[in-house]
């Protein structure tokens, strides 16, 4: 699934899950193009600061995020775009459960572009995230349609959970 996204988008894709609060990348496919994204296998990240972690916690149990989000809670900052007030993280979590994907422009790396989508069991809680990645000065691209992208994203996961079963 990974190597297939990695072919149509012409970008690097992996695979995440949801530890505690934080996302743990588990593999990746790098794109052929000469400037890639580096590898996080194995790295942890807060779930907010991503688009895995958002596409998890928007399947989440609801007591899981409500512990993330919990009043008085303070959340990191990657960049001076990354979003960190909990009522907007809430609306974002919404519009991943309606559309099943959520797009970062340059939230946890001012030069990564990032969509991702949920991994989900027939109940329709997450097991998984898959994702794409690239260069914000290529990823998505100019005339890159962003619905077309996450849709594929979105198929490629769905793939995924129908094989997982």
């Amino acid at each position: 699934h990974l190597a297939e996204l990695t072919r149509v988008t012409g970008e690097t894709s992996g695979l995440a899950v949801l530890d505690g609060g934080e996302v743990v990348y588990l593999d990746h496919v790098d794109s052929e193009e000469a400037v890639t994204v580096r590898d996080w296998t194995g790295e942890r990240v807060a779930a907010h600061l991503v688009p895995s972690g958002l596409a998890l916690l928007a399947c989440a149990r609801p007591e899981v995020v409500e512990l993330y989000l919990a009043p008085g809670a303070t959340l990191a900052r990657a960049t001076d775009r990354s979003v960190t007030a909990p009522a907007a993280i809430r609306r974002r979590l919404d519009d991943v459960r309606r559309q099943g994907w959520i797009w970062f422009h340059r939230e946890f790396d001012d030069s990564l572009c990032s969509v991702a989508a949920p991994v989900c069991r027939a109940d329709g809680t997450a097991v998984a995230a898959l994702h794409v990645h690239g260069p914000a000065y290529r990823f998505p691209g100019a005339a890159a349609d962003e619905d077309a992208i996450g849709r594929t994203v979105r198929a490629a996961a769905d793939r995924l959970a129908a094989q997982l079963g």
